[in-house]
């Protein structure tokens, strides 16, 4: 699970055309549209929720289902299969395409 969350970590941060920190947790990650550093909820509310909602619209749109707020976390599971998690990249390059 946790190599699943990495996984998407590296690619939100390889693929954004936008300021994008992501926190990890084990099998969690927290997704803020920033250029500074997360590290309580302070900061975490100076981060682009505009963008946010973009992305989670866009990713919903394709059945990717996510928190819709950006101060939650992305949890992954075992029922993840590695052809799912290669859906859910597709989906998140076409969404963060969007968001440029």
């Amino acid at each position: 699970m946790e190599r699943k969350a990495s996984k998407v970590r590296e690619f939100l941060l390889e693929n954004s055309q936008l300021p994008l920190k992501v926190n990890q947790w084990g099998a969690s990650i927290s997704v803020y549209f920033t250029d500074s550093e997360v590290k309580d909820p302070a900061s975490a509310e100076l981060a682009n929720y505009s963008a946010y909602t973009q992305l989670w619209e866009n990713l919903y749109s394709k059945r990717v289902l996510l928190p819709p707020n950006h101060l939650s976390m992305w949890t992954f599971s075992l029922a993840l299969s590695d052809e799912d998690l290669n859906y859910v990249l597709d989906a998140i390059k076409e969404a963060l395409r969007n968001l440029a």
